[in-house]
């Protein structure tokens, strides 16, 4: 998983308030019931030092969040500056929560599936196309492709010898409508970097794009039949959760061949963290365990990580602060462009239920 996105919770001091909401609306009485959890999520924090302005800021957010009726599991990360950062999805939290400290509590966000990937939906005809991008967010952009050629667009009936004439001056329009929706789809798929392209719409159309797109976005587009409703939308989700599971088979692969004929894999606390100090980790490879205790001390820098005060101070950082492990190691994967994966399932067996990929060898 692309870190990239908790980067501004790094970029503003904490202490954090992290929370883990249900929002879900199942009875007539939801908001109240919303109202409750989020109060006895609050006193916890509050208990716990968390200060007003930060708790007033989250009070808004769920107030809007419960308003809007959007959202099945909300979770949110707030300083007294106020909410960094929040995330909503469909379904609730797997356990409501809320943590004060140092740093945010990011691990139950990162374990709550595998990662999200960016798509894109092509509904062609054979005027062109209407392209919708999906977001790693699930924000959701539509463009319109418009014909490069609008006549002739149907073959007509019959068989002398102008009729000839306008059925090969509609397959011609056909092919440079279907060239401009190519060409857009390409653009398109290799900006946003997405992991799958779903073609939908008129067979003739579909065919004439494919034969029209780059090889690498042809490698990731599947073709549906549907064009539109329930159809459609089911084959689209089938096809997207195919590509972030072949994904994430794809990285535990990995890391199992670099730690055996590769060489550029460790496992355990220790392993992981001297390569965290030396910006050496690609993808870091974790097991979910919430009830962890394990701790690691941190400083200013992002690669400013130790099992222990004394071996930063060590180092000249003067006030070292401490946080739960998986809340410091986010942090130093978000900040040196390091990606994570958590497995919430058995896995390849690892020492401390940790280990990495890494960039280069010791």
């Amino acid at each position: 998983m692309d870190l990239s996105f908790l980067r501004p919770l790094y970029e503003r001091p904490g202490p954090y308030v992290s929370i883990y909401l249900d929002m879900m609306r199942t009875a007539e009485d939801s908001s109240k019931l919303i109202e409750l959890r989020w109060r006895a999520l609050r006193e916890k924090a509050a208990a716990d030092g968390a200060p007003r302005e930060a708790l007033a800021a989250l009070d808004d957010l769920v107030r809007e969040h419960d308003e809007r009726r959007t959202s099945g599991g909300l979770t949110a990360f707030a300083t007294d500056a106020g909410v960094v950062l929040s995330d909503v999805r469909d379904a609730p939290p797997v356990a409501e929560q809320v943590h004060y400290g140092p740093l945010p509590h990011v691990m139950p966000l990162l374990a709550g599936g595998p990662e999200p990937l960016p798509y894109l939906v092509v509904v062609a005809d054979r005027q062109g196309a209407e392209i919708t991008r999906v977001g790693r967010d699930r924000t959701r952009r539509t463009t319109e492709v418009r014909p490069e050629n609008e006549f002739p667009i149907r073959k007509p009936h019959g068989g002398d010898l102008n009729q000839s004439r306008m059925q090969r001056a509609a397959e011609d329009t056909w092919r440079a409508n279907a060239k401009a929706v190519a060409r857009t789809v390409d653009e398109q798929a290799t900006r946003e970097k997405a992991a799958v392209i779903v073609l939908a719409g008129d067979p003739q159309a579909r065919s004439a794009v494919l034969d029209e797109l780059s090889k690498p976005v042809l490698a990731r587009t599947v073709e549906s039949r549907h064009a539109e409703g329930a159809p459609l939308a089911e084959e689209v989700e089938r096809a997207v959760e195919l590509a972030e599971t072949e994904n994430l088979t794809g990285r535990v692969e990995r890391f199992e061949r670099e730690r055996g004929e590769g060489g550029r894999a460790v496992t355990g606390l220790t392993a992981v963290t001297e390569a965290l100090r030396r910006a050496q980790v690609d993808t870091l490879v974790i097991e979910d365990h919430p009830e962890s205790t394990d701790r690691l001390w941190f400083g200013p820098a992002p690669t400013d990580v130790a099992a222990s005060a004394a071996d930063l101070r060590a180092v000249n950082i003067a006030e070292p602060e401490q946080d739960r492990a998986d809340a410091v190691l986010a942090r130093a994967l978000a900040q040196t462009g390091a990606e994570i994966v958590v497995l919430s399932e058995e896995g390849p067996p690892l020492e401390h239920g940790i280990g990495a990929v890494l960039r280069f060898a010791a």
